[in-house]
Formats: C-alpha cells, structure tokens, sequence
C-alpha cells in the first residue's frame, strides 16, 4: 500500500469512528438522564466505562513501561546496522524503564508511610485524650481526699 492509499482508508475511517464514538456518548448521556430523572440519587454524570477504569488503574504502567518496552522491541527489530543513534535509543529506554520503576516503588513507600505517619497521629490524639481523662480523675480523687482529710468522720 502506498502512503497515498493509507491516507485515503484513514480520511474514510476516522469520521466513521467519530460519528460512532459521538452517537454512544449520546445515548449513553440520555439513559443517564432518564435514570436521574426516575431515581435523583443516582447524578447526572454516568458511571465510568471498563476501558476508563482500566486505563486509570494501568495508565502509568503502559506508558511507563509499556512505551518504552515497545520502542525497545522496535528497535531490536531494526535489521540494520547498529549506530550510536540505535544503542542511544535502547539505552534511554532501558533507563527509563528502570526509572519507572524505581519511581512507582517510591511513591508505594511514600504512600505507606503517609498512613504510618497517620496512624501515629491518631495515638497521640488517644493518648492526649487519656491524659487529659487521667487529669480529671485526679482532680476528682484529690478533692475527695481533701473533702475526707477536712470531715473525718
């Protein structure tokens, strides 16, 4: 196929995959609208479809590491000669593959301590509400002992 015939199956697929795209949103936005129109608690907005919740809870590891493992095999591919521009582009994206890494593992660990640092939080806010609880028992205890030491009988 030439550059020619790939453009024009591009300008016939595109608009088509457009209208298709559109038309779905819509309907997609009516039934959402007659549903909040039956029952108010569900919102006007629709729930997110499979491929979102799957691209929010993948994203960073497809682009991360899955653009950079498929410059990495496209290169490899490569039957030509190998050039300094070749081992440029393999070594920048085993780095960043390794970058990425190393960076999804620090934001974990920073995560994990955010929760240990609020848990810390909240057993001093327990212990200083028990301090402040042993305070006013003995207050009470000591204005009994005084309240007895004054009246012996």
């Amino acid at each position: 196929m030439s550059v020619s015939q790939v453009l024009a199956i591009t300008a016939i697929i595109v608009p088509c995959v457009t209208a298709l795209l559109v038309a779905y949103w819509h309907r997609k936005q009516m039934r959402q609208i007659e549903l909040f129109r039956q029952n108010p608690d569900a919102g006007l907005v629709p729930p997110d479809s499979k491929l979102y919740r799957f691209l929010r809870a993948r994203g960073q590891f497809i682009i991360g590491i899955g653009l950079p493992a498929l410059g990495l095999f496209l290169e490899l591919l490569n039957t030509s000669a190998v050039t300094r521009y070749s081992l440029l582009i393999i070594s920048l994206d085993v780095s960043s593959i390794f970058f990425f890494i190393q960076l999804f593992f620090h934001l974990k660990a920073t995560e994990s301590l955010e929760l240990v640092v609020a848990v810390f939080d909240k057993h001093s806010k327990m212990f200083d509400a028990q301090t402040q609880l042993i305070e006013s028992h003995t207050e009470i205890i000591e204005k009994l002992v005084t309240r007895k030491l004054k009246d012996p009988s």
